[in-house]
Parts: C-alpha cells; sequence; structure tokens
C-alpha cells in the first residue's frame, strides 16, 4: 500500500508540479548532484568544493529511516546529473521511483557497492558479524550506517571522486585530491584513536539506536541500542530491564542520545542507575556548525572518555 501511494502521489506531483529543478537554469561549469540526507551531502561537498551544485533531499528535522518524499524531491533527483544514495534500505523511496520507472537507474551511484558489511540478524537484536557483499540489499539484512565508520567514509569519497570524475573530466584533479587529503586527515584520526581504545579494559556502549557498528568495527568496540538497527524497539518494560542489567554487568556510566532518535528511555534508565547522558553525533544532519571531521573526533573523544 505505501508504494502504491507513493508511485500515485509521484505520477501527481509530475504532473502539477513540473520538472522545476531541470528547468531551472543550469549553473555554468557545475556538476549537478541530489543525496538523500546530510551526510551524504556533507561527503560530497567535500570532494566537488566549489564544482557541483548539491540538494540534500531530507531536511535536517526529518528521520531519512521513515521519509515520505515530496513532489520537489522527484524534481530534484529527475533534474540531477548523479544521485548518490547509501543504499541498504536507507532510500528507499528512491528504489520505489527507479522501479516505478520514474527516476533513471543510471543516475544512481550506491556507495556501499562493493564495501564489506556488517549483517544484521532478521531478528534485528542488535547481533551483527561481518559479511562480504558486492551488491544492494533490498530486504534491510546489512547496517547501512557506512558514514559513521572511517574506513568506510574513505571508501565512499573514494567512490564519490571517480563519479565526479567522469561527469566532469575537466576537474578531476580537484575532486581526487580533494578526496585524499579529506581521506589522509580521517586515517590519521582513526588511527590515533585505534591506539588509544586498545589501551581501554572496557569496551561496551550503549547508545539510543545501533547506529555506530562500523564506528565500533574501526575501534574493537560493542555497542547496545536502545532502539536497534533501523531505529525500532519494543520499549517493553522487560527490555527497559534488561538494559538496566547490562549496563550494570558491563559498568556503563554514559547512555548515548542523538538529535534523531527519542531519549526518553535512554533518560529513564541513566535515572535509574544515577548514571549520565550525552549526546553523539549520527552527522545526518548538520549539528552544532562543526564540520564532519570535527564532529567524529568528538565522538570519538566522547566514547573514549566513557570508557575510562
Amino acid at each position: 500500500m505505501k508504494k502504491v501511494l507513493l508511485m500515485l502521489v509521484t505520477v501527481f506531483g509530475f504532473y502539477f508540479a513540473g520538472f522545476a529543478f531541470g528547468q531551472q537554469e543550469r549553473i555554468k561549469d557545475k556538476v549537478v548532484v541530489a543525496t538523500a540526507f546530510h551526510a551524504v551531502d556533507e561527503l560530497v561537498l567535500i570532494v566537488a568544493g566549489e564544482y557541483a551544485d548539491v540538494v540534500a533531499l531530507v531536511p535536517d528535522t526529518a528521520d531519512v529511516h521513515h521519509y515520505e518524499p515530496r513532489p520537489k524531491d522527484i524534481q530534484n533527483l529527475n533534474g540531477a546529473d548523479v544521485v548518490f544514495v547509501v543504499g541498504l534500505g536507507m532510500e528507499e523511496w528512491i528504489e520505489d521511483l527507479v522501479e516505478g520507472k520514474l527516476l533513471d537507474k543510471n543516475k544512481i551511484v550506491t556507495l556501499s557497492s562493493g564495501m564489506s558489511l556488517i549483517e544484521v540478524d532478521d531478528d534485528h537484536d542488535g547481533h551483527a558479524h561481518d559479511h562480504s557483499h558486492g551488491g544492494h540489499s533490498d530486504d534491510e539484512d546489512y547496517d547501512p550506517h557506512i558514514w559513521l565508520g572511517a574506513t568506510e567514509v574513505v571508501q565512499m569519497v573514494e567512490k564519490i571522486a571517480e563519479s565526479l570524475s567522469r561527469l566532469d573530466p575537466a576537474h578531476e584533479h580537484v575532486y581526487r585530491e580533494n578526496a585524499k587529503r579529506f581521506s589522509r586527515e580521517l586515517v590519521v584520526l582513526r588511527d590515533e584513536f585505534r591506539a588509544r581504545f586498545a589501551t581501554c579494559r572496557k569496551k561496551n556502549l550503549v547508545v539510543a539506536h545501533e547506529a555506530f557498528g562500523y564506528l565500533c568495527r574501526d575501534f574493537g568496540l560493542m555497542q547496545k541500542g536502545v532502539t536497534n538497527v533501523f531505529n525500532e524497539s519494543e520499549s517493553s518494560a522487560k527490555s527497559i530491564a534488561h538494559l538496566v542489567d547490562f549496563c550494570r554487568s558491563t559498568g556503563i556510566t554514559v547512555i548515548f542520545t542523538e538529535a534523531m532518535s527519542s531519549s526518553a528511555i535512554a533518560e529513564t534508565v541513566a535515572r535509574e542507575l544515577k548514571i549520565k547522558t550525552e549526546r553523539l553525533y549520527t552527522m545526518e544532519s548538520s549539528e552544532d556548525g562543526l564540520s564532519f571531521l570535527e564532529r567524529y573526533r568528538r565522538n570519538l573523544e566522547r566514547i573514549f572518555a566513557s570508557l575510562q
């Protein structure tokens, strides 16, 4: 039913709104890029610099997991030269448009393609293991939060640079140099904290939702979420009691919350245990006016401090 409604909204959007983005005057010497949400948008801007016109479709205040598109989003997608997506069910509504022949699949670049992904158990209980996967998953079997793993982000910016270079070979040197510069800084940061986390006896962290699997894999950590990878939870008394027991048994002193997930259960557990809550950045919105690397460093510093 959801897909049928989406298709109807999309069709009517085309009839009454038109291809507004495509009809706008194109900015000279710029590649037009569409992305679904801020994390990908920010990485594209890092690579493209001034040579791309980039639009992120999902507002900072919306949850990309449960987003319902507007006719304007369809116009922007069809007016773009390239559409960068994470895949793995993150942008399911874009997949619906491609399936319905309302968006050219050749415009889509799936950034998770070819990565070594984290497979999520069918019951979404938070237990996960590595699984090499070279394509796209329509059944949400894999953790989609690749932009929170430093190793995966390096692969993402490389793929973005390659795609932009094909579209705009005149500025290939700019795209590739920007990607290399950013990757070098991120790898230095990753390696610094790998050494620091190696000194920690504690390895567990409790998060609002299990978005940090790739970050944990990079640094030898383990996450336990109030909600699962897909931001879903029973929120039952039994599950809350289990979370309280987990925190007590593993010596958790901080429960990490985030801007896009409810912190009510986290706050309840924190009060029960007389511990504090602290915010982590998911990069899905432009929080606090900080750059990607600044927010990533703050995440690592806060996690490291919680494990002391």
